[in-house]
């Protein structure tokens, strides 16, 4: 996709100067996970323009199809999971006594299915 691969902290790559999110799983029943969503990665994801999903085959394990969705179409989603548990973080941290909680529950995964009704588009297809 002439995407230049980051190996460090960040955005997972860059295609003409912006920053693209790469999520993936292995076959097609699985699902695309956005783990540990803390106010600063939300941030982050709302600034990297250009998500890609990518599936792997169960054979060889290779790259079977990318597809991809720009940004607005699941930050949405991923901001709603993260609000919910950073207001079951504030109750618990009310109701406790003890240490404060981290918002640890925000986790939002989408499904082949689901990104393909939010729009998106094939973009590479191992033939």
């Amino acid at each position: 996709l002439g995407h230049e691969y980051n190996e460090g902290q960040g955005e997972d790559a860059k295609k003409n100067d912006e920053d693209c999110e790469y999520k993936s799983m292995l076959g097609t029943d699985g699902s695309f996970q956005y783990h540990w969503i803390s106010k600063n990665k939300l941030e982050k994801l709302r600034n990297t323009p250009h998500h890609y999903f990518a599936i792997y085959s169960r054979e060889n394990f290779k790259v079977d199809k990318i597809y991809y969705l720009p940004v607005d179409r699941v930050i949405g989603e991923i901001e709603a999971v993260y609000l919910q548990a950073e207001l079951k973080r504030q109750i618990l941290n009310e109701s406790s006594t003890t240490q404060k909680q981290k918002n640890i529950d925000a986790h939002k995964s989408f499904s082949l299915s689901k990104i393909i009704r939010l729009g998106a588009t094939l973009v590479y297809e191992n033939k």
